[in-house]
């Protein structure tokens, strides 16, 4: 009798930690992994960057939010980016700059180093829940 408790015992458990750790995993992954890019117009890194970007985004789709913002000739996104800055206590910022959740990449080398480096951040924020902190 106490064995066929013990077995009932751990299978509930069983079912228990499986239905937990599902329900967790899919509702991580049903929230988008937020990015915030800055940039400027005429920038090489940036126009490097972008591309980088708009090749990645379709192959990533609902799985990435993604927000754009020119910040030489528009006021109000420089001042946004000034805020961002402020956010990571960063005290002179430039452009490209990427925000991934709670992770900021500053600059542009190459789509296999700095890109690389974008993948990871992604792929790490759509497996964990990643705050966006903008």
């Amino acid at each position: 009798m106490k064995k066929l408790l013990l077995f009932f015992v751990l299978i509930l458990s069983i079912i228990f930690t499986f239905y937990s750790l599902n329900g967790v995993k899919a509702q991580d992954s049903d929230k988008p992994v937020v990015m915030h890019l800055f940039y400027g117009e005429g920038c090489p890194h940036c126009a490097k960057e972008i591309d980088f970007l708009d090749k990645k985004l379709p192959e990533w789709g609902e799985k990435v939010e993604f927000h754009k913002y020119e910040s030489y000739y528009n006021s109000q996104n420089a001042q946004y980016f000034n805020e961002a800055l402020e956010i990571f206590q960063i005290e002179q910022g430039g452009v490209p700059f990427l925000i991934i959740g709670d992770q900021y990449l500053l600059g542009y080398g190459s789509d296999e180093t700095t890109g690389a480096e974008i993948e990871a951040l992604v792929n790490y924020c759509s497996e964990n829940s990643c705050e966006d902190v903008v």
